[in-house]
This record gives structure tokens, C-alpha cells and sequence, in this order.
């Protein structure tokens, strides 16, 4: 899921110049919906809080898109892409630390129990 949300920040940033406000506010609600949907079904988010800050970027850009003008529009979006960015590394280093200790715990029991 947060690679589908990484995927559409990237293309929002990507085709921003091109984006009316319409289209704007649209991307941004579907983005919202879509990191509702990774906080409320991922059993797993030990970003869980860097994930809670950026649906918090996106509800504030596209509640107040009439107070920003296009610059700064632009450099909303890409500081949510640099965030998604570090969300998903952090997120798969925990699982892929979260799967070492389980092996090590695995190795271990094997370890107690052949002695």
C-alpha cells in the first residue's frame, strides 16, 4: 500500500504543472483515502506516526490550496514525496529487522532444543 501512495505523490509531483486545482484537490483525496486505508488495515506500521504526519501534509494542502500559490503548492508535494521516500525505507528496515530476529529466535530455539 505505501508503494501505491509512494507511486502517486511521484506522479503527482511529476504532472503538477499540468493539474488544474480540480484535478489537484482530487489526486490529493485519493491519496488521503489511500493512506486512510494502510493506517486502518496494516497489521504491521511501525511508521505508523511518520504515516499519521503525512496524511496530515495532505489533508492541509488540499483544505487550503486556495491559500498557497503555486510555488509553494510544488514544494508541498515534493517534501510528501521526499517523506513517503523515508517512510518506506523505515518501514522496510523494521520488517526486514523484524524477520532477522525471528530467525535468530528460530536459531536459537533449534539450538536449545537439539542439547
Amino acid at each position: 500500500m505505501l508503494l501505491k501512495i509512494s507511486r502517486d505523490i511521484k506522479k503527482l509531483n511529476k504532472e503538477f504543472d499540468s493539474f488544474n486545482e480540480e484535478v489537484l484537490r482530487s489526486s490529493l483525496t485519493e491519496i488521503e483515502n489511500k493512506i486512510n486505508k494502510a493506517l486502518n488495515s496494516k497489521g504491521f506500521l511501525p511508521t505508523k506516526d511518520m504515516v499519521i504526519d503525512l496524511l496530515e501534509q495532505v489533508k492541509k494542502l488540499k483544505n487550503n490550496l486556495d491559500n498557497y500559490d503555486k510555488l509553494e503548492q510544488k514544494t508541498k508535494i515534493e517534501n510528501m514525496k521526499l517523506q513517503i521516500g523515508e517512510i518506506i525505507d523505515q518501514q522496510m528496515f523494521s520488517e526486514i529487522g523484524g524477520a532477522g530476529q525471528y530467525l535468530k529466535n528460530l536459531r536459537e530455539a533449534a539450538d536449545k532444543g537439539n542439547k
